[in-house]
């Protein structure tokens, strides 16, 4: 079998690698695949005020006649006002629930930037996020519903309405919407 040269010029070719245009055609390098950097989601509930022991220590000071509030040692007179102020609108409620709700509001300062928010726990995930809020606002209204607040509840069951209201406001935000140095600090 005879092969002419034409042939056989284009088989050289092409086993040396070349083509007329310059070498073989190159199939371009994929791009090397990096994962997208996944958003961080942190569940944030509102900080307590710091007065909130003191105000439930000054609430069950005040007499139940409706007299002034007696002065402690080192309570300055504008505080004293203060919690003589929210006594009366206590007071001034008729039901333990409504009490409860104005307790609540005193002591939790949903105005504060969300950098001062208690983080509980980083997510992945929104979802995963939203999720385990749903399930701590269902454990912790379950648990509130089962003490129930009433006058002058003691404060470990008091902990279950302030939980409850706590995480009904909680939030889920992305990690980095909050400053860098911040740790999750628990329940």
């Amino acid at each position: 079998m005879r092969i002419s040269i034409p042939t056989a010029l284009a088989a050289a070719l092409l086993a040396s690698g070349c083509n007329l245009l310059g070498g073989p055609p190159v199939a371009p390098k994929p791009a090397a695949y990096t994962k997208p950097e996944p958003v961080a989601w942190m569940l944030i509930t509102p900080p307590e005020r710091l007065t909130v022991l003191e105000l439930r220590e000054a609430l069950d000071r005040l007499p139940s006649n409706g007299a002034a509030l007696p002065a402690a040692s080192g309570e300055v007179d504008v505080d004293r006002l203060a919690v003589q102020a929210f006594y009366e609108k206590l007071q001034a409620e008729p039901t333990a629930d409504g009490r409860a709700a104005l307790l609540v509001e005193e002591s939790l300062d949903r105005a504060a930037p969300p950098e001062r928010w208690n983080q509980v726990r980083e997510f992945r995930t929104e979802e995963h996020c939203r999720t385990t809020l749903g399930e701590l606002q269902e454990i912790t209204r379950d648990a509130s519903e089962e003490v129930r607040y009433y006058d002058g509840m003691p404060l470990y069951e008091l902990q279950w309405v302030f939980l409850e209201w706590s995480n009904r406001w909680g939030r889920c935000v992305p990690l980095d919407r909050l400053p860098a140095a911040a740790t999750p600090t628990g329940m």
